[in-house]
């Protein structure tokens, strides 16, 4: 009876199965860097994104629990634009939270992602010939 047990409640949470947490749900709450480095190089393996019954994300539990550390070495490699079953990011989470610090974090980190994914953009655009028609024109002639 796990009621009874003297286990962590994660370690319930986690053995009952009713969470559906993965390795990387365990090493967010635990606030485990090192092992959030070690599944996130499992790529392959570890679906970094992966949701619990809830929809939540590793990332999302990690702002909810105001785990800055782990919340930044989730950043680069996962979706942080993925919502809950409530429709919330984790940046909306850590709001929602009063987790002032690491909201602050998120949207810096957010932001200079978007910027740069601007400038991309408006690189590409100025490789695209203007003229479409003239391209068409070119290769049937």
């Amino acid at each position: 009876d796990y009621a009874s047990s003297e286990k962590p409640e994660a370690a319930k949470l986690m053995l009952d199965g009713t969470e559906r947490w993965q390795p990387i749900h365990i090493a967010a709450r635990a606030g485990s860097v090192q092992c959030i480095r070690f599944l996130s190089a499992r790529m392959d393996i570890v679906d970094v994104n992966a949701t619990d019954r809830h929809g939540q994300t590793a990332l999302m539990l990690a702002a909810v629990l105001n785990k800055i550390e782990v919340s930044m070495e989730l950043l680069p490699r996962v979706d942080w634009s993925l919502k809950n079953g409530e429709g919330k990011t984790a940046l909306d989470l850590a709001v929602e939270w009063h987790r002032l610090e690491l909201a602050k974090a998120l949207e810096k980190f957010i932001a200079s992602v978007e910027t740069d994914r601007s400038k991309k953009m408006a690189a590409l655009m100025t490789l695209r010939p203007t003229n479409s028609l003239s391209i068409l024109f070119q290769t049937q002639f």
